[in-house]
């Protein structure tokens, strides 16, 4: 599926119109070698659904498992009572004040000190390239 995505990326806008029009859900037919059909949802009401009311109707096999297994042990590779747990758990941890506290300093340093710079040099480069192709002159850039 992932290198099957990965060479229509340039057509992402696709995509998204076949969602739209599917109601957000939609079977997805896997390579018939690998027998991995699958139905894939993005509608926020099924994901909603899915992960808060009705978890434990959504039983996990070896097979998901062994897709997943990438993620580890943590909430997605975990059955209803585990899952309950380790959702307490996580929520306990985000609403911490020192997590929130820490959270906040580390994205608004990020911020700051890494993608404010670099969105400046894009910029920069951007209008060089711009003055590049209006004028045809290869030459020349632009501070």
């Amino acid at each position: 599926m992932t290198p099957g995505l990965l060479v229509r990326i340039h057509r992402i806008n696709d995509s998204v119109e076949v969602l739209e029009n599917s109601n957000m859900t939609f079977p997805f037919k896997g390579p018939w070698f690998a027998g991995k059909d699958v139905l894939i949802t993005v509608d926020p009401a099924n994901i909603q659904h899915i992960v808060t009311s009705n978890f434990s109707n959504y039983i996990k096999g070896a097979e998901f498992q062994e897709i997943f297994e990438v993620c580890g042990d943590g909430i997605i590779n975990s059955d209803a009572d585990r899952a309950s747990k380790l959702k307490k758990c996580y929520q306990a941890l985000l609403r911490h004040q020192g997590f929130q506290r820490d959270s906040m300093s580390i994205t608004t340093r990020k911020l700051n000190d890494v993608l404010l710079p670099l969105s400046i040099i894009y910029q920069r480069q951007e209008r060089s390239w711009t003055y590049k192709m209006c004028s045809g002159d290869s030459r020349s850039t632009l501070p």
